[in-house]
């Protein structure tokens, strides 16, 4: 069956004649809206600039891919139910939390800062269900504990732990600070078709929008229509994956349609918020902190700020007032021709020992128009990878199809063609997935804005 349609899907001289007849000025204003892939070109300074060897898209033999993180992060046990013993006299007593995390000899704390040593291994007793046994720890023999912060929903955290001479095993947490996180690759795909009079003659109706103006070939539109396919979804991808690796959106016959989860959504499971009226360089402190504190170093990081065209301009207004408050005899300055130009443009901010590096992105720009939106994210390495990656399948990153009419991709060319009708076809597909290595070392900047 051919590819080629017969109808409207098909650009043809019709279509370029009421393009060209009706609003000839038009011509001149297309141009490509996403000159810059951002995050893309993100991805490759992560690999290129900041780490000189490494690459920036990594391929796999399969379509969903797994990373562990070493969080560091203490949990914090929840009470599966209520408990009403209050351990007072130094007895040992029993209650209920939702999860297998302290071992015996491991002391957790209350919400109200009172601890319990934990004298027995715990045991499982249903799903969501794990008994304890404890004595209160505390100087005064007559101390109980506060039952209303032994409440269902109420946490614990764990402390420290203490063993007797001649002890006998020791426990580790490092499975329980152990992560497993999973993504998936996304399938993308564009093509186009255009009728053997329109290869051919397109150039020419154009010519009298002005010599210096070019209309981009198909093949071209189809690259940019693709590797914008590829940006936004490795950006604001929501997901389609269930728990169990399952995909919840399939064709009518059952075929699945793999939707694989972007960065932002990624991180802001994990990573901290904040919001804003005016931005200030505290906002910006705070955010560097908050990510830094999630780091396995507390200076030297370098962070990048991705963000929309608003966020950059007030990036640029709080940094300028901070320096113009901290020179006291001349602000930055240059001389061109006996002009003088006063200022400076500001893409980096430095805090305790940490740089950022803000990023104009414009998928974001576009997402966010009538707010400031910031994602920061470290650049750093993680097992040898970069925090932020590209994924694609094995050889499959990028491929082209095409279907030649006759005449051929110009319209006018002799020689062997897969169908007769004087038209082609152009297909690109390819595969692309994100990984954020350590989605809790990310913030994100939102502006408060009132409908």
């Amino acid at each position: 069956m051919s590819m080629l349609p017969n109808g409207a899907d098909t650009k043809t001289m019709q279509d370029l004649g009421a393009l060209i007849g009706l609003k000839p000025e038009m011509s001149k204003a297309i141009v490509t809206l996403y000159p810059q892939l951002s995050l893309q070109k993100l991805t490759e300074q992560l690999g290129a600039v900041y780490h000189k060897d490494r690459g920036n898209l990594k391929e796999i033999e399969a379509f969903a891919f797994e990373w562990a993180i070493k969080t560091n992060q203490i949990p914090r046990i929840r009470f599966a139910e209520d408990c009403n013993e209050t351990g007072e006299g130094g007895v040992e007593f029993k209650f209920i939390l939702e999860k297998k995390f302290y071992d015996p000899h491991d002391t957790l704390e209350l919400e109200n800062e009172q601890q319990i040593f934990i004298t027995r291994v715990p045991r499982i007793l249903t799903s969501g269900k794990v008994e304890y046994w404890g004595r209160v720890v505390s100087g005064n023999i007559r101390e109980s504990i506060n039952t209303n912060y032994m409440r269902k929903g109420l946490t614990t955290k764990y402390v420290s732990n203490y063993h007797p001479e001649l002890s006998e095993r020791g426990y580790s947490k490092l499975m329980y600070n152990i992560e497993k996180h999973r993504g998936f690759i996304s399938r993308h795909r564009v093509g186009d078709s255009a009728s053997g009079d329109w290869n051919k003659l397109k150039a020419k109706y154009l010519e009298h929008a002005g010599i210096y103006f070019k209309m981009a070939t198909m093949e071209k539109d189809l690259l940019d229509q693709i590797y914008l396919a590829f940006e936004n979804s490795m950006l604001l991808g929501r997901g389609n994956f269930d728990d169990n690796g399952n995909c919840l959106i399939t064709e009518e016959d059952g075929r699945p349609i793999p939707v694989g989860e972007g960065i932002i959504p990624q991180v802001k499971r994990y990573c901290d918020q904040q919001r804003y009226t005016n931005l200030t360089v505290t906002h910006m402190r705070n955010a560097i902190a908050s990510t830094v504190e999630k780091l396995p170093k507390k200076t030297g990081n370098r962070l990048v700020g991705i963000c929309n065209w608003k966020f950059y301009q007030q990036v640029q207004e709080v940094l300028d007032n901070t320096l113009k408050g901290r020179v006291t005899d001349n602000y930055f300055y240059t001389v061109n021709g006996g002009k003088l130009r006063v200022g400076a443009e500001y893409n980096a901010y430095e805090f305790a020992g940490n740089v950022i590096t803000f990023m104009e992105n414009t998928a974001l720009t576009d997402r966010y128009p009538d707010r400031g939106y910031c994602l920061i994210l470290d650049t750093a390495m993680y097992d040898g990878e970069p925090n932020i990656q590209m994924m694609t399948i094995k050889g499959m990153s990028l491929f082209k199809g095409v279907q030649k009419g006759m005449g051929g991709l110009t319209g006018g060319e002799s020689g062997e063609v897969s169908t007769f009708v004087h038209g082609s076809r152009v297909e690109y597909m390819g595969y692309r997935g994100a990984k954020v290595a350590n989605p809790y070392g990310a913030h994100i900047i939102e502006e408060n804005v009132i409908f």
